[in-house]
This record gives structure tokens, C-alpha cells and sequence, in this order.
């Protein structure tokens, strides 16, 4: 499973911040932090739109038919927000 927060802009652009979670139980409590950021020097603050793929392979790089994704229904959202929940509701 990858948590995914980019740009407020939306879904396209590269990820801000990105965690990885191998073998997720649902329902799942997440959290991004500063340990999850891309790039070095960059902070998570301000808005970000939250998104999440269960990658049938692991692999962030592929996208193969038959993974799920899903955003928060109310993005975007402040970074530091609670119950950001996310449901994988569309099948890739």
C-alpha cells in the first residue's frame, strides 16, 4: 500500500511524500511525517491532496491492471489534519 501526498494542485505532479506500508490489515491508521518526504529540505505544510494505491507487486514504479486506488473525498487537505480517511474505490 503507498499513502501518497502531493501539491494541492491535485493528482498529477510528483509526490510530495510517500509511505509505503507492505501487508496492510484494513482498516489502517496511517500517518505522513517528515521521515516520509521525498526530498531532502523539503517540509509537508500548507495543503496537500492525499491519495493511496494497493500495488498488486510492491513496486511504486508500475502500474498494472487490477490495483486499487482511492483519494480523500475532501481534498485537499491541511497538512496535520485527523481522520484523512481514504477509501480504494477504483480498480486501475
Amino acid at each position: 500500500l503507498f499513502i501518497i501526498a502531493r501539491g494541492a494542485g491535485g493528482a498529477a505532479g510528483a509526490p510530495l511524500a510517500v509511505k509505503k506500508i507492505a501487508r496492510p490489515v484494513f482498516p489502517l491508521n496511517y500517518s505522513l511525517g517528515p521521515e516520509d518526504v521525498m526530498m531532502t529540505g523539503m517540509g509537508l505544510t500548507g495543503e496537500v491532496f492525499i491519495s493511496a494505491r494497493l500495488d498488486k507487486d510492491g513496486n511504486a514504479m508500475t502500474q498494472e491492471t487490477g490495483n486499487l486506488a482511492g483519494e480523500f473525498k475532501n481534498n485537499p487537505v491541511k497538512v496535520g489534519s485527523q481522520k484523512v480517511d481514504i477509501v480504494l474505490d477504483r480498480v486501475m
